[in-house]
C-alpha cells in the first residue's frame, strides 16, 4: 500500500514483486535545502525497471528547499517499467518542492507517473507538490495508470488531477482542477465498510472530458466482493436487499428479473442524499453494485465534463444496481456537463437498477441546464428500474423543486414509491427517538420526512432515521417529549413546494406502515405538475390493505393531456385473483362477507349486475357527497373477476385538468364479473380544463355482470369551464349492465388547506475552524508589534457557503 507524506518525501520506493525473472528495485531518497539551485540537468529517483515475469519498482522521494530555482532541467520520481510478459509497472514516488523565487524553471518537468507496461498495466501515478514562499501550495497528479489513493489535504491548497484517476473520501481544498480526462472517485463498498466522497473548495472546474465518478461504489451486488447472492442494501445489509435476477433500489426501485420479483425498498430522503446505492441480486453472474455517494460544497462550480453515481450493469442472471447519492450545494454553477445517478443496465434475464436521488443547491446558474440532471432506472434489462428523485433549490425566493423524470426513455412496470405515515399511537418516546411496536417500516424509508406529534402539533422534526418500528428526529429540532401530543399520535407529511413529474414517470402513493390496514398516501405541495404522459397512482389492495391517493396543493395542480391520476382496477379485490383466490369478491371493510358471488358485478355507488348463475350482488354504500371508500371486486365461479377501483382525494386553489383522473373499476372475464367503480372527491376554487373524471364500472363478459358505478364529488367556488359531460360513473356493460353510481357536482366557498410547512433552508452548522494562520503585516517577527503595526490573524472554517459569520473578541 502507498505510504509516505506527499508534503515532505522521506522514504525510498518500494521494489516489485516477480515469479521469475527479476523485478526492479524501488526509487532512493534526495533531499536537497540549498540557497540557489541551478538545474540544467536531472534528478531522479525513478523505480527499476522490472522483466518478462518481475513488476517494476515503485519512484522514490524528491524533495527540494531552495530560495531561487531556475533552469531548463527535470525532476523525476517515475515508476519502473516491465517487459512484455504480464508484470505491473511501479507505482509513482513523491516530489515536493519548495521555492521562493523562481527564474525559468518549468515545474512541468517535475514528474512522479507510474511506470509503463506493454500489457496496459501502468502503475499508479505518485504526487508532486509545490508551493511558493508566503503563497498557496499546489498538489499535482498526473498520468495515466492504476487507481492512485489521495491523502489528506488542507483548505488552501490547489490540487489539479491531470490524466489520472485517484480516489479520495475527504477533500478540501481552495481549488480542485480535474483536467486532460482526469477521474475523481471514492474506495467501493465492501461487505463491512462504505464510503462517501466529500468534497469542500472555493472553487471546483472540471473539464470536457473529465469526471468526478462514483459509479457501481455502492453496496454491492450478489456475488461480487465476497457477497453471496442478494444485494447488500442500506446498512451494509443482505437483509431486505434485492433476490435473484432483481435490480437494487435507492431512490426508485430496481426492476424485477424472471424469478422471484422482490427489489429492496426506497429509502433516503430526496432533499439530503446521504447514502450508497443498492446493489442487484442474482442467482447466477454477479449483480451490479450500487452508486457511491458525492457531498460537494463549493463556492464556484463550473462543470464542462461529468458528475456520475450511477449504479453498476448487472449481468444475464444479476440485476443492475441502484443508482447513488449526490448533493451539489454551490454559490454559482455554470457549465453544458452533466449530472447522472442512474440506475445500472439489466440483462435478458435480470431488472434494472432504479434510479438515485440528486439534490443542487444553487444561489445562481450561469448557463447551467438542469435537465442535464438524471436519475433514470436502469434502461435495459427484462424489466426497467423506476427513476430516482431529482431536487432543485435555488435562491431563497425561489420554490424547491422535487422532480421525477423519466426522459422518455423507459417504461417502468413498477412505480416510483413517495411515503407519508398516518401514523398510531407510539409505544415509547425518546428526546429523539419515537418508538412504534405495532409499526413496520422498511429501514430507512422515512428519512427526510417531517414528524409531528399529536393531532394539533406543528411538523417540526426531520426524520433522520429509522428501524423497522422506531423513528430518530434530527436534535436540533429539539425533543420530542417537550414537543408530545396528549393523545400519544403521530404522523409523517410528505412536503414539497413544487413536484413535477414528466417524460413517462409513474408515481405511486402509500403510507408507510406495513401493519395498517388502510395505507392511503398523501402529499402536500405548493404546485404540482403532471406532464409528458405521467401517471399518479397508488398500489392496489391486497386481502389485508387498502390503499388511496391524496393530493393537498395550495395553489396550482396541472394535470395535462395524457397525463392520468390513475386508480382504476386497484381498490377491493375481485374473486379468482391473485391474493383473493376464493370466488367472492372482496367490498367495504375489505372483506369478503356480504360480497358479489358467483358471475356477479360488484357495487359501490351503483349495484353490480346479475350474471347468469343467479347468487348475490353485494349492497351499494358510501355517502355521495363525500366519496371515501374503495370499489368492491366483482364474483366469480371460474374466471378471474374485476377489482373496484380505487381512492382519490384532490384539494387545489386551481385544478387545470386537461388529462384523466380515473377509478374505474377493473374488467371481469367470461366467468367474473367486473368490478364496480372506486371514490374520487375534488375540492378546488377554480376548476378548468377540458379532460375526463370517471369512476366507470369494469365490464363483465359474455356470461358475468358489469360492475356497478363509483361515486364522485366535485365542490368548486368559481365558475366552471369544466364540461360536465366528461365525469361519469356508468355501470359496466356484461351479461347485465351494472347500474350508474353517483356523481355530485356543486359550487360552495373554498375552504385552503393549512399551508404546506417547508423545512427552511438549512441553517450554517456551527463554524469548525481548521486553520488559524499569523500573517505579519510588518517588518518584525511573527507575533511582535513593531512600527507597522500588529500582525493579523486569518481564520479559516468549514461553514455554509454564501454565508457571513461575526469574529468577536473576548473582553477578558
Amino acid at each position: 500500500m502507498v505510504y509516505g507524506s506527499f508534503r515532505d518525501p522521506n522514504e525510498v520506493g518500494s521494489g516489485g514483486g516477480s515469479d521469475s525473472d527479476p523485478a526492479g528495485n524501488g526509487g532512493g531518497l534526495v533531499r536537497i535545502s540549498v540557497g540557489t539551485l541551478s538545474l540544467e540537468g536531472q534528478i531522479l529517483a525513478n523505480g527499476g525497471a522490472g522483466s518478462t515475469y518481475g513488476g517494476g519498482g515503485s519512484g522514490g522521494g524528491i524533495k527540494i528547499t531552495a530560495g531561487t530555482l531556475s533552469g531548463g532541467g527535470s525532476m523525476q520520481a517515475i515508476g519502473g517499467s516491465t517487459g512484455s510478459g504480464q508484470p505491473g509497472g511501479g507505482g509513482g514516488g513523491r516530489i515536493a518542492v519548495y521555492y521562493g523565487a523562481m527564474q525559468e524553471f518549468d515545474l512541468a518537468q517535475l514528474s512522479a507517473e507510474g511506470g509503463d507496461t506493454a500489457a496496459s498495466r501502468n502503475g499508479a501515478s505518485g504526487t508532486i507538490f509545490v508551493q511558493q514562499t508566503g503563497q498557496a501550495p499546489t498538489m499535482v497528479v498526473r498520468g495515466n495508470g492504476r487507481e492512485t489513493p489521495l491523502p489528506a489535504t488542507q483548505g488552501d491548497e490547489h490540487l489539479i488531477l491531470d490524466n489520472a484517476l485517484v480516489s479520495a473520501t475527504n477533500i478540501n481544498v481552495s481549488t480542485l482542477v480535474l483536467t486532460n480526462g482526469a477521474v475523481l472517485t471514492h474506495p467501493g463498498a465492501d461487505t463491512v465498510v462504505e464510503h462517501r466522497l466529500l468534497i469542500t473548495a472555493n472553487t471546483v472546474m472540471i473539464s470536457t472530458n473529465s469526471r468526478i465518478d462514483v459509479t457501481g461504489r455502492g453496496y454491492l451486488g450478489g456475488r461480487r466482493g465476497g457477497n453471496g447472492d442478494v444485494g447488500r442494501t442500506i446498512g451494509n445489509t443482505a437483509v431486505g436487499g434485492s433476490l435473484r435476477r432483481n435490480g437494487g433500489s435507492y431512490g426508485g426501485v430496481g426492476g424485477f428479473g424472471s424469478a422471484d420479483a422482490f427489489a429492496n425498498a426506497v429509502y433516503g430522503s430526496f432533499r439530503d442524499p446521504n447514502e450508497v446505492g443498492s446493489g442487484g441480486g442474482t442467482d447466477v453472474d454477479a449483480g451490479g453494485n450500487g452508486g457511491g455517494l458525492i457531498r460537494m460544497t463549493v463556492q464556484t462550480l463550473v462543470l464542462q465534463g461529468q458528475v456520475l453515481a450511477n449504479g453498476g450493469d448487472g449481468d444475464t442472471w444479476g440485476g443492475g444496481g441502484g443508482g447513488g447519492g449526490i448533493k451539489i450545494t454551490a454559490t454559482k454553477m455554470s457549465g453544458s456537463g452533466i449530472i447522472l445517478a442512474n440506475g445500472g443496465r439489466g440483462f435478458s434475464q435480470s431488472g434494472g437498477g432504479g434510479g438515485g436521488r440528486v439534490a443542487v443547491y444553487y444561489n445562481s446558474i450561469d448557463g447551467f441546464d438542469l435537465a442535464r440532471v438524471q436519475t433514470l432506472g436502469g434502461v435495459t434489462g427484462a424489466r426497467q428500474g423506476t427513476p430516482g428523485t431529482v431536487y432543485l433549490r435555488g435562491p431563497a425566493e425561489t420554490l424547491e423543486q422535487l422532480v421525477i423524470d423519466a426522459f422518455n426513455t423507459n417504461s417502468p412496470a413498477a412505480f416510483t414509491p413517495l411515503l407519508s405515515l398516518t401514523g398510531r399511537p407510539h409505544t415509547a418516546l425518546a428526546p429523539n427517538v419515537l418508538t412504534d411496536t405495532n409499526a413496520s417500516f422498511d429501514p430507512g424509508s422515512l428519512i427526510g420526512l417531517r414528524l409531528k406529534l399529536g393531532a394539533t402539533s406543528p411538523v417540526g422534526f426531520t426524520v433522520i432515521g429509522n428501524s423497522s418500528n422506531s423513528i430518530v428526529t434530527d436534535p436540533a429540532d429539539g425533543s420530542l417529549i417537550t414537543a408530545a401530543g396528549g393523545d400519544g399520535s403521530y404522523s409523517a407529511e410528505l412536503a414539497v413546494g413544487k413536484l413535477i413529474l414528466r417524460g413517462g414517470a409513474k408515481v405511486e402513493l402509500m403510507d408507510a406502515d406495513k401493519r395498517r390496514s388502510v395505507r392511503r398516501g398523501k402529499i402536500h405541495a405548493v404546485n404540482l405538475e403532471l406532464v409528458a404522459g405521467s401517471v399518479i397512482s397508488h398500489p392496489a389492495a391486497t386481502s389485508t390493505a387498502e390503499f388511496g391517493v391524496e393530493l393537498v396543493v395550495d395553489d396550482t395542480l396541472v394535470v395535462d393531456t395524457t397525463n392520468h391520476i390513475d386508480a382504476s382496477a386497484l381498490g377491493y379485490l375481485g374473486g379468482n385473483v391473485p391474493g383473493n383466490g376464493g370466488d367472492i369478491g372482496r367490498t367495504l371493510g375489505n372483506t369478503t362477507t356480504g360480497g358479489s358471488t358467483q358471475r356477479n358485478g360488484g357495487s359501490y355507488g351503483g349495484s353490480g349486475a346479475f350474471g347468469s348463475a343467479g347468487g348475490t350482488v353485494n349492497l351499494p354504500y358510501g355517502d355521495s357527497q363525500n366519496p371515501n371508500e374503495s370499489g368492491s371486486g366483482g364474483g366469480s365461479d371460474s374466471g378471474p373477476s374485476g377489482s373496484g377501483g380505487g381512492w382519490i382525494r384532490m384539494q387545489s386553489a386551481n385544478l387545470v385538468l386537461n388529462g384523466s383522473v380515473l377509478a374505474n373499476g377493473g374488467n371481469g372475464s367470461t366467468f367474473g364479473g367486473g368490478g364496480s367503480g372506486g371514490g374520487i372527491r375534488i375540492l378546488a376554487r377554480n376548476w378548468s380544463g377540458s379532460g375526463q373524471i370517471r369512476a366507470n364500472g369494469g365490464a363483465g363478459g359474455s356470461q358475468s355482470g358489469g360492475g356497478g358505478g363509483g361515486r364522485i364529488a366535485i365542490v368548486h367556488e368559481n365558475d366552471s369551464v369544466f364540461p360536465v359531460a366528461n365525469i361519469s360513473t356508468t355501470g359496466g356493460t356484461g351479461f347485465g349492465f351494472g347500474a350508474s353510481g353517483s356523481v355530485v357536482v356543486e359550487r360552495d366557498v373554498f375552504v385552503p388547506p393549512a399551508s404546506v410547512v417547508l423545512p427552511a433552508l438549512a441553517a450554517p452548522a456551527r463554524p469548525l475552524i481548521d486553520q488559524i494562520v499569523a500573517l505579519n503585516t510588518g517588518s518584525g517577527a511573527i507575533g511582535e508589534v513593531n512600527a507597522a503595526g500588529a500582525p493579523s490573524l486569518g481564520i479559516r472554517w468549514a461553514g455554509k457557503s454564501a454565508t457571513r459569520y461575526v469574529l468577536s473578541r473576548a473582553t477578558t
